[in-house]
């Protein structure tokens, strides 16, 4: 399998360089320096009858896979056809997994959506990568996410190994733009979802990564709506809440990484989840079931997003 990046990578990258120029890495940018909605990730052509994705990082990375299964299934996307691995570790960063790769750490992946498998799920981070991924999927820890400058030496190393080790010459290194942090002095997280993404172009600008997945962008489209909560889409403050919350990051991947491949669009979903109470016991804050009206509105938050992954929420 291999994708088709190279034509859109320069004219990209001339942009973002465009935007970034004169900024600190963690300078707040105006609206007006980011790229218009024109731009867009780079297309993903599949060349081959099968994706496999290996996602790294913590428990946000399992919230974005949460619903991938479920919408695969309503838009008839192939469970034999893909698979996403995950190995994640609560709280951590690309600094524990730079430390993992070092250490010779054994780590355990586990298949969270999809049916193909791969030749081992145990080993050190050198030896999982060292398997017919066609990508591989990292982040940061959410708070450190909107500061690129946390992102190194340690992006260096990991993106080192994938591109050394990793068989496919191919492979595709994606960025998991998390949801923006909640804080006393940005409550909303409109602040930090721009420092998010000015960190998220410094890795695509500077060729880290290939294709980024707004996940920050679509919740915070979706905290501007009709399904956002009194606790911006968080059960506690920091995790998504069940179940539109969660469904948004899974359709923003899902819409990002799968659609083209299985050229489907997950505004054919027609997923439904009313909150058990058993999830409601391990929700701090509020729940928001996902039914037709929502789940329309989600949507249409993960659309705007991925149309124009480098552009903010503006009101």
């Amino acid at each position: 399998m291999s994708f088709c990046f190279s034509l859109m990578k320069p004219l990209l990258a001339g942009c973002l360089a465009a935007c970034l120029a004169g900024c600190e890495e963690n300078d707040f940018i105006p609206l007006s320096d980011f790229p218009d909605e024109t731009h867009t990730n780079p297309p993903i052509v599949l060349r081959s009858d099968t994706l496999r994705i290996l996602a790294i990082g913590n428990s946000y990375t399992r919230i974005a896979i949460e619903w991938i299964d479920t919408i695969a299934a309503h838009l008839n996307a192939d469970h034999e056809k893909f698979c996403i691995y995950a190995v994640t570790v609560s709280d951590k960063g690309l600094d524990y997994w730079a430390q993992a790769y070092r250490q010779h750490e054994i780590l355990h992946l586990e298949r969270q959506a999809g049916a193909v498998t791969v030749p081992s799920d145990s080993g050190t981070l050198e030896a999982l990568v060292r398997q017919p991924w066609d990508m591989v999927m990292l982040q940061q820890i959410s708070s450190r996410a909107n500061d690129s400058r946390s992102f190194h030496p340690y992006i260096d190393t990991l993106v080192n190994v994938l591109r050394r080790e990793c068989p496919n010459p191919d492979v595709i290194i994606v960025w998991h733009n998390v949801w923006a942090r909640l804080s006393e002095e940005d409550e909303t997280g409109d602040m930090n979802q721009r420092w998010n993404i000015a960190a998220s172009l410094h890795l695509l600008n500077n060729g880290y990564v290939d294709v980024i997945v707004p996940v920050c962008q679509a919740v915070q489209y979706a905290r501007h709506s009709p399904v956002n909560t009194p606790h911006y889409l968080t059960r506690d403050g920091s995790h998504l809440t069940e179940a539109v919350g969660t469904y948004i990051a899974s359709a923003t991947l899902f819409e990002t990484l799968l659609a083209p491949v299985f050229h489907c669009s997950a505004t054919d979903d027609n997923t439904v989840h009313i909150v058990t109470d058993y999830e409601k016991s391990w929700h701090k804050y509020e729940t928001v079931n996902l039914d037709d009206s929502t789940r329309s509105v989600a949507l249409g938050c993960v659309l705007k997003a991925v149309a124009a992954p480098f552009t903010p929420f503006k009101q």
